[in-house]
């Protein structure tokens, strides 16, 4: 199964890749929204975690394009510091399948990516 990680902060994505390192995922990265919709487009994407702010395109914009655009389902998880209700109700609106609060805690993380790729097989 493929993992993209999309994300503005190059600190970021080398934790998320040292994290991700411990699965079974292949690991690709995008900077930004605009980056990670192309790697989105190009296909074979299983999972998508992405940081909520980021330059040129946000990453509930990303998810919400590649539904409209491409129309395939991937399952997505939005990482950001400013999880509000209002976020979670625009986010369910969009396919966003879980949240993950940053700072990164690698317990939470893995134990969400158990979760969507039990949903994925179930």
């Amino acid at each position: 199964m493929k993992i993209l990680v999309v994300d503005d902060s190059p600190q970021i994505l080398v934790k998320m890749k040292e994290i991700l390192s411990e699965t079974d995922f292949e690991i690709l990265v995008a900077k930004d929204g605009t980056e990670g919709f192309g790697e989105l487009a190009l296909g074979g994407v299983d999972i998508v975690i992405a940081d909520m702010n980021m330059p040129r395109m946000d990453g509930l914009t990303m998810i919400e394009f590649h539904h409209k655009i491409l129309t395939e389902g991937i399952t997505s998880i939005m990482l950001t510091s400013e999880i509000t209700p209002e976020l979670v109700e625009r986010g369910k609106k969009i396919g966003i399948d879980a949240w993950l609060a940053k700072p990164l805690n690698k317990v939470a993380i893995l134990k969400t990516l158990k979760e969507v790729v039990h949903k994925l097989e179930s």
